[in-house]
């Protein structure tokens, strides 16, 4: 399979929208982010983004079955996407009071580390050199926890 490139059309779900966009950009993946990881694992090979540009907080969730089953019912109620991130950031932060299924952080899956590196670390670095940043948040207003209904 050729290479992707930023003139063809590509749906990002979880790598960040920019991946096509600038092939010397470092992508970065934060703590707060949710991922699916066969969905991940495919956008990584689908966009051909090597190890040395893409960088995962080793705190990033991840997404379980039961958090997309979970969702199943959010999808008409409140236009839920039902994938599963919003339930796997409540079982998150219930986690602390024994939730199940246990959280699982992006250091727990092998596939990836590879990919693992502190957000801090990416961000001093990028700041110190004097590199532009982009920063891009999750969810439309809708859905916000801050700026919802």
């Amino acid at each position: 399979m050729a290479p992707l490139t930023a003139s063809e059309h590509y749906t990002h779900r979880l790598l960040p929208s920019g991946t096509l966009a600038n092939p010397d950009a470092r992508l970065l993946i934060g703590p707060g982010a949710t991922l699916d990881i066969p969905q991940l694992l495919k956008e990584i090979a689908e966009c051909r983004v090597e190890a040395g540009d893409l960088f995962i907080d080793p705190q990033t969730m991840i997404i379980e079955d039961a958090d997309v089953d979970a969702e199943k019912a959010l999808i008409t109620g409140i236009g839920s996407t039902g994938k599963g991130g919003g339930a796997a950031a409540a079982r998150r932060i219930m986690g602390r009071y024994g939730a199940e299924p246990p959280v699982r952080l992006a250091r727990d899956v092998p596939e990836l580390s590879a990919y693992l590196r502190p957000t801090a670390d990416v961000l001093k670095e990028a700041y110190r050199s004097g590199h532009r940043i982009l920063l891009e948040g999750t969810q439309g207003t809708g859905l916000s926890m801050f700026h919802g209904s």
